[in-house]
């Protein structure tokens, strides 16, 4: 289980400010289009449970984010989930996606049920074949690389501290 812990060093880290929140280590930089390109950061912000997808965008103008935009995650078992933001940051063209485990505490305005604790366990067992964003009513499919889905999926797992 040590061992296990420390290989868990290689994916997260924890931000020693005020809230302990543990983040993704590797940076997972993905092309959405030829003149788009997001960087996804996965963290714990700071509570069990607690999963969140920062995408953040390069080009600010590109892809305008809105509360109503939504991520779809697909598996390689052809499944898939659809999350919708949680929150934006418009200037800087940062959108976050807010996964909550059912049992975990969290906000008032965060609602966990069944879906959520399914979602989490296939994060963290399944690989992803593609990440989907619709923002500004246009739909743009991010292809994602298998190694770049397995460091995905540990750091999930690690955040969910499953090892």
């Amino acid at each position: 289980m040590v061992a296990q812990q420390n290989d868990c060093d290689f994916y997260i880290q924890q931000d020693q400010s005020r809230k302990k929140v543990r983040r993704s280590v590797y940076p997972l930089d993905f092309g959405v289009s030829e003149s788009i390109d997001v960087s996804i950061k996965i963290n714990d912000k700071g509570a069990p449970g607690i999963i969140e997808f920062v995408l953040d965008f390069e080009d600010s103008s590109g892809l305008p984010v809105e509360l109503g935009s939504t991520l779809t995650i697909k598996f390689t078992d052809h499944t898939t989930f659809s999350i919708i933001a949680s929150s934006r940051k418009v200037k800087s063209s940062i959108i976050y996606f807010t996964i909550s485990e059912t049992g975990s505490r969290t906000s008032a305005t965060s609602n966990s049920n069944k879906t959520d604790r399914f979602l989490t366990d296939k994060l963290s067992n399944v690989h992803i074949r593609t990440f989907e964003i619709t923002a500004d009513y246009k739909q743009r499919e991010i292809p994602v690389a298998e190694t770049k889905s397995a460091i995905i999926k540990k750091t999930i797992t690690c955040l969910l501290d499953r090892y």
